[in-house]
């Protein structure tokens, strides 16, 4: 008797495990039972496609969805398979344990700027955003918009000490890439400009502009080597490029 409970309880934990594995089953098509779309265009950033159980025309998964591919699960299939331009491809960043999934990611790769001015990190990213706006929207060319420098994150008022190092940064972003240099005004209203024609002729300032952190971006930092009176003052980050310019100004105080 034990050993048949025994067989039996290891039976029903074989029919759990296979019915966890499958629970997606296709079932007789009825095409009376598919669900209409009605406005595909819109409902359908990716465009239809046939079902996984191969019976009714369904909403194409889209860029960063789930979907379903043949070396997964057939549990997936509930996803459904990607639309036009779109690959689905099986994650590699999954830890050993976890279930395998898909993503779907677009064939064409790289920024384009749409006819609403704005850019999208691809086709499939603005075919997306076409889909929930009040109009159609159309690639207008490939790379991002031209921008006006935005400062992403400028200096802010800093308070040092005399003789020691004290450091303002600017982060810009635009296309094309802005370039950047720093304005000074002294508290006696003197005006210099730093950094355009590197390097400074300030041996106790010294300024530094590299790429990033972001695509588009730039960085810069004003380091004073040892702070001295005649460097208190009002120092500005000026963001240029053909679109237009950007400011953002701090203040740098010493105590006395």
């Amino acid at each position: 008797m034990k050993v048949y409970a025994l067989l039996l309880a290891g039976s029903l934990l074989i029919l759990g495990a296979t019915a966890a594995e499958e629970p997606f089953a296709c079932g007789v098509c009825d095409p009376e039972s598919c669900t209409k779309i009605e406005n595909p265009q819109k409902e359908c950033p990716a465009g239809l496609v046939t079902d996984t159980c191969a019976c009714c025309q369904v909403c194409a998964r889209t860029v960063g969805e789930k979907c379903y591919t043949a070396s997964l699960p057939k549990s997936s299939r509930k996803y459904g398979y990607c639309g036009e331009n779109l690959d689905c491809l099986v994650r590699s960043d999954l830890e050993r344990m976890d279930e395998p999934e898909a993503l779907c990611f677009c064939k064409d790769k790289g920024d384009i700027c749409a006819s609403n001015n704005r850019t999208y990190e691809t086709k499939c990213h603005m075919a997306v955003a076409s889909a929930s706006l009040k109009y159609p929207i159309f690639m207008k060319h490939k790379g991002p918009c031209h921008t006006v420098p935005i400062i992403t994150s400028g200096p802010e008022d800093s308070t040092g000490i005399i003789g020691q190092p004290i450091a303002l940064s600017c982060e810009v972003k635009g296309h094309p890439i802005p370039d950047i240099h720093w304005e000074f005004r002294s508290e006696d209203d003197r005006f210099s400009t730093i950094g355009k024609n590197l390097p400074s002729d300030d041996l106790y300032v010294a300024v530094q502009v590299r790429g990033g952190p972001e695509a588009y971006m730039t960085t810069s930092w004003v380091q004073i080597v040892d702070l001295r009176p005649s460097d208190v003052g009002v120092y500005t980050c000026v963001a240029i490029n053909s679109e237009g310019v950007a400011r953002s100004s701090a203040k740098v105080r010493a105590h006395r």
